[in-house]
Parts: C-alpha cells; sequence; structure tokens
C-alpha cells in the first residue's frame, strides 16, 4: 500500500472513531442495546467493541472488543477479539457467543455491557462487563461483575481471552508480539491460571475451559491466531457483590509493555 493511501485509510479510520463519539456523548448514557461501541484514551489509542449481534437477521459472535489500535499505525490491530466465559460453583457457561445485552456511557467515561441474557433466555445473575479506557493512558481496563443473590457464598471463574496474531510468552503478564507492536495482557491477584495456545483445538484455552473449568498453562506459543486465557477466581459472600479486572496495553516493544505494566501496577 502507498504513502497517500496509507494516509486516506488513517484518515477514514479517525473520522470514523469521531463520528462514534459524537453518537456515544449523544444517546450512550442510557441502557440500550448497541450493536456497537468505539472509545478512545483521547489521545493516540482507540479500541472498537461488538455486541453479540450486529443486527437481529446475523448469526450471534462472542461479544467485546474487536480492535485496538495506535496512532503509530490506525490500519493495524494486533488485537482481534477480547472476550470471555464464566462459571458458577459447578456450572460452565461455555458458549462463547451466549451472553448479550444493553450496554451504556457512564459520565465518568466508563462502557457497561449489562449481561442480561444467556442463550436468549434470562441469566440467573445479575452480571456485567465494563470497559475503563482512562484519558491520556496507554491501556485499558476490563472489569467484570457478578451479584451473589442466595443465602450461600458462591466461586465465580471468569475466563478471559485474548484472540491476536504472533508470539505468545508468559513472565509475570503475557505478551504477544508480531514483530511490529507488542501487546500486553495482566492483571492483579484474583488471576490464578492462564493458558497460550491456538484458537481452536485440544489445546484452545477456550476448549479447555469449556470442558473442565480450568486452563493448561502452555506458554510459549507461536499461532495464527493466537489465543490467549487468563483465568480468575473470587468467592463471592452471600446476597454481596464480586468483581475481577485485568488490563490490556498496546506498544511498540516489550520493554514498553514492561513500564506500562509497572504504572497500571502501582495505582
Amino acid at each position: 500500500m502507498d504513502q497517500f493511501a496509507t494516509r486516506v485509510m488513517m484518515c477514514s479510520y479517525t473520522l470514523c472513531i469521531l463520528l462514534c463519539l459524537v453518537v456515544v456523548s449523544i444517546g450512550a448514557s442510557s441502557p440500550r442495546y448497541y450493536p456497537s461501541m468505539a472509545l478512545t484514551n483521547w489521545q493516540n489509542m482507540a479500541l472498537t467493541w461488538t455486541n453479540s449481534q450486529l443486527n437481529p437477521n446475523v448469526e450471534a459472535t462472542p461479544p467485546g472488543v474487536t480492535s485496538l489500535r495506535r496512532s503509530d499505525d490506525y490500519t493495524y490491530s494486533l488485537l482481534t477479539l477480547d472476550s470471555f466465559l464464566i462459571s458458577v460453583d459447578s456450572t460452565i457457561y461455555g458458549n462463547v457467543s451466549g451472553f448479550a445485552g444493553e450496554a451504556f456511557l457512564t459520565d465518568d467515561g466508563v462502557f457497561h455491557h449489562i449481561l442480561s441474557t444467556y442463550n436468549g433466555q434470562p441469566f440467573a445473575y445479575n452480571f456485567s462487563r465494563s470497559i475503563t479506557f482512562p484519558p491520556n493512558e496507554e491501556f485499558y481496563i476490563v472489569t467484570h461483575t457478578l451479584s451473589n443473590p442466595s443465602s450461600q457464598p458462591i466461586t465465580l471463574s471468569v475466563m478471559e481471552y485474548v484472540v491476536a496474531n504472533g508470539t505468545g510468552n508468559w513472565d509475570d503478564l503475557v505478551y504477544v508480539t508480531d514483530g511490529n507492536m507488542a501487546l500486553g495482557i495482566g492483571g492483579w491477584d484474583s488471576i490464578t491460571e492462564y493458558q497460550i495456545g491456538p484458537l481452536t483445538g485440544d489445546y484452545s484455552p477456550i476448549k479447555q475451559f469449556q470442558q473442565t473449568g480450568k486452563l493448561m498453562g502452555m506458554s510459549p506459543f507461536s499461532s495464527y491466531p493466537l489465543c490467549v486465557g487468563i483465568l480468575s477466581k473470587i468467592t463471592i459472600p452471600p446476597y454481596s457483590e464480586g468483581n475481577v479486572s485485568s488490563w490490556r496495553t498496546l506498544q511498540l516493544s516489550e520493554n514498553i509493555v514492561s513500564e506500562v505494566a509497572d504504572i497500571i501496577q502501582t495505582n
């Protein structure tokens, strides 16, 4: 692609992001079924998000972030999907496109996805997934929140998975690199297991969680596409709410990813 065509594509992508932000500022403060959304850090990064269905006439897909881009090259996204599966006690909710619901953006800039249905039926718990993209910071935070309506404690396991093209490695956090950029994936103390593998097949983090509710801990791994799974587990007391959070960053090198990780972990 010549330089002029690249600039045109970058300008077009920037205009699309600005248009989405105008739409967001006008009408995203109240819950409704948004098929897609765009968020930025108001500086040099942007992400896109889609619900489980863009419209009622298309097949459902996993809900979540579908791209993460830097102004260094807005035409390119190393990340192609950031989604999740969960289990509550011994029940695994393993349909990757099963969760759906309304979404809204609050005044503090947090994008909330209310996951009120699973496989087309009302979900038994109040469950949501939120995305925080802090202004002028080069990372976003994903938080899963679930309420326990019962008189007994419950165990929530959240298996977040990120699909990307490159080589994945684990060293306190996950790095995915392709020789051009580096994607960092990390979290806090609730993360108990991880797995890096192919998107499909016996060694896929998705299939492993669907079958066992656990991950295998394989690293490093190269695949196109590559799937990174991180598993967080918490116990939620009766009549209480619990949440688990993790983060993503996209940088030009693994060294810069490590620097950003230090900033996130200490704040």
